[in-house]
């Protein structure tokens, strides 16, 4: 359409012109106002001189302004042109050859071991696996490959890593694995029938008390989310009424029994749980959860407080007295006050152990456990490997030290703490646990009303207390199998029967002698007690006679559980040795031998249950693999071994294809398929508007004529490839 200026018409053109002033235009736009002002009405045509001055005004010319606006456009198109034929050119490069002749991670990963004789898919899960240990550990990929390859080197006869001398390694550990690390009995398969002596060395009969402030209202549904993952027995409500007559019936001598009471400052209970609290939720699953790892059989009674003040505390203090004989854990702490020895009486009850956590800030002695009636438990960081010995060395967090107030008690009169000679006050820990968050072990945590559970790693002291709870609740209940009374107070016979005789302390604990808690003249570990660690951390197979003086340094073993052989699908490729591992999964602790049945010639299982095969050849087998534990558990899967011809699947469509210009295109791609796999098709060169789906589908909804090349490739699901050129003619 046209603008009115004034009283006359005028174009587009010169109105763009008029609107530039006295402004030279582009090269793009001279060429345009050329192209369209020339060979026009001489009213436009003189509106070519006005270009031309403008321009000259630039020091360029009509022609200088062409040739430089169609050179520029010359070079524009080159410039596409070679980018799509590098594409090309890309697309069919083997990135695979290229990518390990120039990674710097397969040359370390090839010292010392089979890696460069595997096939490509199982050295890129090698890869891929430095990859995301690298992400995690925020340490480069080569240094993370350099400590795999120095790891592999430094395994023990069994093939296992050997623990670190000293450096600790973060990890996070299960039930399983904390039991095997200090010497606990294999948890048995879950409903397996027991024996009065393996029931009573997981707890039975018993009831350990947990205190906590607050109420947890998901604590029973985490517990049984938590040992349903963990192979532990799942535990049934028990619902205890508050004019329920004290001190209770015994719990159950099989299963596990789980109640919770709110306690009042009285020592009676409330029939209104407390509100809940963020801060103290995970502590009441970490104490439950961890005290049932230890003693899955025993009764969890958790009583909850109004809040955290002394008083409500010990009004749960009282109410766990009144209940009846058991083992109290209490995972909270006060700094030294001045009135605990006030309160020292509460810790007396008889058939009652009193357990609670040394504090996580460091040398500080904290109260509960500084009462000469309370085990003072301690933290540590542990190393193990999954056999051995284990390694530790005392939390820099874990409580400890000298009482300000509580008077020297008469089982440490003798004592002498490492770096500080004998202590004229109450020294704390008395012994000690696992407690690094470095070093930490699964919790399940559920928020009310949600579906979702969180499996999260805790450490702290506070974990510590309630395993040792769980220790001496089996203790009790291997006492009690013997016509036994409760432990009680176990500070005489940790000081007297265990710490002061040589050989019954080396065997019942292990004496930590690295780390510390401070800076402090006596804050560091050291041979025999210190205030960091205790007397140490319990050897629990050698600790248990001697605290239920059975005088055997084994309790009655549980049914061997069994290892986990899951079967499946082993694929290979023919002529390329091959080394698969079967995912068989053995309990914590155990070691295991292979047996296999059905394989072909050259196939074998090396110690860790791998399958090699050392010249596949292409083929279908079926095998059976057993796995046999060192402590009987035995278990069989079914595997198909398949290997593969190792060819590169081919198009086999004809090469020349014609369609009609303006008319829906469309063909389908077939392809050879000689290992069986998944086939994927692409293409390169397609025109505008064409498209290849990964199914071979090649489709142009609208074809325009000419002739064209297109580049098709297919691709098997193992990696084999190969392209073809297609000829398409549109006329």
């Amino acid at each position: 359409r046209n603008w009115q200026k004034k009283d006359y018409v005028v174009s587009p053109e010169e109105l763009l012109l008029d609107r530039l002033g006295e402004e030279a235009p582009s090269d793009a736009l001279a060429l345009q106002l050329i192209h369209r002002l020339r060979d026009q009405s001489p009213a436009l045509t003189a509106m070519l001189a006005r270009l031309d001055e403008r321009l000259a005004a630039d020091g360029r010319t009509s022609a200088s302004a062409i040739h430089d606006e169609q050179q520029r456009q010359i070079a524009a198109n080159v410039t596409v042109r070679n980018i799509i034929t590098s594409m090309r050119h890309i697309s069919d490069v083997d990135w695979s050859v290229i990518f390990e002749k120039v990674s710097l991670v397969d040359p370390v990963l090839a010292k010392g071991c089979a890696f460069a004789r595997m096939d490509f898919a199982t050295r890129n899960d090698y890869r891929t696996a430095v990859e995301q240990l690298a992400r995690g550990s925020r340490q480069a990929e080569l240094e993370v490959a350099r400590r795999a390859v120095a790891a592999a080197a430094a395994t023990t006869g069994d093939g296992r890593v050997a623990p670190a001398a000293t450096a600790l390694k973060g990890m996070v550990f299960t039930p399983a694995q904390i039991r095997a690390a200090y010497g606990m009995t294999e948890l048995p398969v879950v409903g397996a029938s027991l024996s009065a002596a393996a029931a009573a060395a997981l707890g039975a009969g018993q009831t350990i008390y947990i205190i906590d402030a607050y109420h947890d209202a998901t604590a029973l549904a985490d517990l049984n989310r938590f040992s349903s993952k963990f192979g532990l027995p799942s535990c049934r409500a028990v619902s205890i009424a508050t004019t329920a007559a004290l001190p209770l019936g015994k719990p159950a001598a099989s299963g596990c029994d789980f109640s919770v009471v709110y306690a009042n400052s009285a020592g009676g209970m409330n029939a209104t749980a407390p509100a809940r609290n963020s801060t103290w939720t995970p502590e009441s699953k970490l104490d439950v959860q961890w005290a049932h790892a230890i003693a899955p059989l025993a009764r969890i009674l958790l009583i909850e407080t109004p809040d955290a003040m002394s008083n409500n505390l010990l009004g749960g203090i009282t109410l766990a007295n009144k209940m009846g004989a058991g083992v109290l854990s209490m995972s909270f702490g006060l700094a030294d006050p001045g009135w605990s020895a006030s309160v020292d009486s509460r810790f007396t009850t008889t058939g009652m152990t009193y357990v609670a956590a040394a504090g996580d800030i460091g040398a500080q002695v904290d109260w509960p456990a500084v009462s000469p009636n309370v085990l003072a438990v301690g933290g540590t960081g542990l190393n193990w490997s999954g056999a051995g010995s284990r390694y530790e060395q005392a939390w820099a967090r874990s409580g400890g030290g000298i009482s300000a107030y509580e008077a020297l008690p008469s089982y440490q009169s003798a004592l002498t703490v490492a770096g500080g000679g004998h202590p004229t006050r109450r020294a704390v820990s008395d012994v000690a646990f696992n407690a690094n968050p470095m070093t930490g072990q699964y919790v399940a945590l559920t928020a009310p009303g949600s579906t979702t559970t969180t499996w999260s790693a805790f450490g702290g002291t506070s974990i510590s207390s309630p395993q040792w709870a769980g220790i001496l609740a089996v203790a009790n209940a291997i006492r009690a199998a013997n016509s036994k009374p409760a432990l009680g107070n176990i500070h005489p016979l940790l000081y007297s029967t265990i710490g002061a005789v040589p050989g019954t302390y080396a065997s019942a604990f292990s004496d930590i002698v690295d780390g510390s808690n401070g800076t402090c003249s006596i804050c560091s570990a050291g041979a025999g007690f210190d205030t960091s660690t205790g007397w140490g951390t319990p050897n629990v197979a050698n600790l248990l006679p001697v605290l239920t003086g059975t005088g055997s340094t084994t309790v009655a073993a549980a049914p061997a559980a069994a290892p986990t052989v899951p079967g499946g699908l082993v694929v290979g490729r023919n002529g390329i040795q091959m080394v698969k591992t079967l995912g068989i999964k053995l309990p914590a602790g155990t070691k295991a031998s292979y047996s296999m049945t059905g394989g072909p010639s050259g196939t074998s299982l090396d110690q860790f249950g791998d399958i090699w095969y050392k010249v596949p050849v292409a083929g279908t087998y079926n095998i059976t693999v057993r796995a046999t534990t060192t402590a009987g558990g035995t278990a069989t899967g079914n595997y198909t071994i398949k290997i593969i011809p190792n060819t590169n699947p081919t198009i086999t469509s004809s090469t020349t294809l014609s369609a009609t210009a303006g008319a829906a295109f469309s063909t389908t791609l077939r392809a050879t398929n000689p290992n069986t796999g998944t086939l994927s098709f692409s293409a390169t060169g397609l025109p505008s508007g064409a498209t290849m789906s990964r199914a071979g589908v090649l489709s142009w909804p609208s074809p325009v004529a000419g002739t064209r090349s297109i580049t098709a490739k297919v691709t098997d699901s193992y990696g084999n490839n190969s392209s073809t050129v297609l000829t398409l003619t549109v006329r």
